[in-house]
């Protein structure tokens, strides 16, 4: 009814994501949507297979962060431009990016909006103005943002440079001792082998770091291994496993979360 196809992202073997491309050509499909880490997974496909897509008009990716090395790789394949999205189930705040691709502008008209600081990133707080049964006032999402000034589009929409995930996702030591998670993403983006991360808390001792970087030398696997440890106490132990993109863990819908915690709180 609404011309859409849906392809799984649970299934993205080989043999899937050939049907899908043939699919792709055969109904002359144009518009791409879907979680960043399935899209990245699909344009290595294309790329490594030389299939024959037909020209796409734009991407839209929603649901994850957005990496710079994702977006330039699919841009490349795919030969068009990313609009990133940032929405919630909550329906109380929804951006998205404008012709510019400068950042994220928030819709005015969809909710309010607030951004409060918090250790040099600002949380997103938002109340939804179309809820007229049981409005969310003040929502704190759980999401950091960073914002930016002016994007060169003109719209005076508020506008975040990068969403930086979320402000729950910790690392729990021992000791009861809190480790955000956004204390790795700038730390992962200086090493440019990484393709894809995912950190996986086993225990309340122990994190496996799940790093898709087949062309590592054993010098800069040294100097990440040196970075990780600066971020963890002592107290916990680390494990870094090189693995396939396929290998990371998703979510009961599909999404791949940087972070996952297996910990059993006693």
């Amino acid at each position: 009814f609404r011309n859409f196809f849906y392809f799984s992202p649970f299934h993205m073997t080989d043999k899937n994501m050939s049907e899908f491309s043939e699919l792709i050509i055969k109904e002359k499909i144009s518009v791409l949507r879907g979680y960043p880490s399935s899209l990245m997974t699909f344009a290595k496909f294309i790329k490594n297979h030389s299939y024959d897509i037909p020209p796409i008009k734009f991407i839209l990716t929603a649901s994850e962060v957005l990496l710079d090395k994702e977006r330039n790789l699919i841009e490349d394949v795919f030969n068009t431009k990313i609009y990133d999205h940032y929405g919630l189930a909550e329906i109380c705040v929804m951006m998205g990016e404008c012709e510019k691709h400068q950042g994220l502008h928030n819709y005015n008209d969809y909710g309010y909006l607030e951004l409060l600081e918090d250790n040099g990133y600002n949380k997103i707080i938002g109340t939804n103005l179309h809820n007229y049964a049981m409005p969310l006032i003040r929502y704190d999402t759980g999401d950091l943002a960073i914002t930016k000034d002016k994007c060169l589009c003109g719209r005076e929409f508020p506008i975040m440079k990068s969403i930086k995930g979320r402000k729950d996702s910790m690392i729990i030591t021992p000791k009861g001792q809190k480790i955000s998670l956004v204390n790795f993403y700038t730390m992962f983006d200086d090493f440019l082998e990484i393709n894809r991360w995912q950190i996986i808390q086993e225990k309340n001792y122990m994190v496996n770091f799940l790093l898709d970087m087949p062309n590592v030398s054993e010098d800069r696997l040294i100097s990440l291994k040196t970075e990780i440890v600066k971020r963890i106490p002592n107290e916990v132990k680390t494990r870094i496993t090189i693995v396939e993109n396929k290998s990371f863990i998703k979510t009961g819908e599909g999404k791949e979360p940087p972070f996952i915690s297996k910990l059993i709180l006693e």
